[in-house]
């Protein structure tokens, strides 16, 4: 209960330009770690559904989901992720984007071929990582 309500306060004062770790992906981690994964899945799950305006919570939400692997954060994570894709503000997509990056994940190729963004320079970011997607899938064939 307490929980959501710490964690908006950070994510509210989240600043993006900051490359060290925040006192908001800081106190995700400790949550994890104190609670679970799905507690802190259900937390981040509130702020987003609450806060979608906000494009510095989201943005964090991302930095967050981006500091965990694919298998942690199922099935809440991917889920959280497509929102995020989908989000209107390009900055959060961009953010959304390299989280997909981060997970390596190929299954998650077609949503970025599909995803929808008007600036040329989101869209030279998701060409390449699609890029880089394709590559790891090839890796991946050759080794198994």
């Amino acid at each position: 209960e307490e929980l959501t309500p710490k964690l908006m306060t950070e994510l509210k004062y989240f600043s993006s330009d900051d490359s060290e770790i925040t006192s908001a992906e800081r106190l995700a981690l400790d949550i994890e770690k104190s609670y679970s994964v799905r507690v802190l899945g259900e937390v981040l799950q509130n702020i987003y559904i609450q806060y979608n305006d906000y494009y510095n919570m989201l943005i964090g939400i991302c930095k967050i989901l981006g500091r965990f692997e694919l298998k942690e954060v199922m099935p809440w994570g991917p889920t959280m992720l497509m929102g995020l894709l989908s989000h209107k503000n390009e900055t959060v997509k961009e953010y959304a984007v390299s989280v997909v990056e981060n997970w390596a994940e190929v299954d998650l190729l077609p949503v970025l071929r599909n995803l929808d963004c008007s600036s040329r320079w989101l869209k030279e970011y998701i060409d390449d990582v699609v890029k880089y997607l394709e590559g790891c899938y090839v890796l991946h064939k050759k080794i198994v």
